[in-house]
């Protein structure tokens, strides 16, 4: 997996993984999300697939980020992701945008 993170302006840093996040790759993403001291963006576009491991990421990073009082959004999901995380109810706890709209 590989990943970038940028910080535009004052806006949130967004972090952009490609490839696939799962348990040989998700501990990188981990440690990148922690190091982050702030709002993040996470743009989902260029995941091919997100494990359980990568779940676990995600509600980690919201975590941190809500005890901090930062905000933390999954932007463009892939509809299979949107598919997961509606599955496994982590829709009704993460923030998501996609095509430009909050979703929660």
């Amino acid at each position: 997996m590989s990943f970038v993170a940028c910080v535009e302006g004052s806006g949130p840093t967004v972090v952009t993984p490609a490839g696939e996040l799962d348990l040989a790759t998700a501990p990188e993403l981990r440690d990148c999300l922690a190091s982050i001291d702030g709002d993040v963006e996470l743009d989902c576009s260029r995941l091919e697939f997100v494990g359980a491991e990568g779940l676990g990421v995600f509600l980690s990073a919201h975590r941190r980020c809500d005890g901090q009082g930062w905000k933390f959004v999954l932007v463009e999901p892939s509809p299979l992701l949107l598919r997961l995380l509606g599955i496994t109810g982590l829709d009704a706890k993460l923030h998501v945008r996609s095509n430009g709209a909050l979703l929660k």
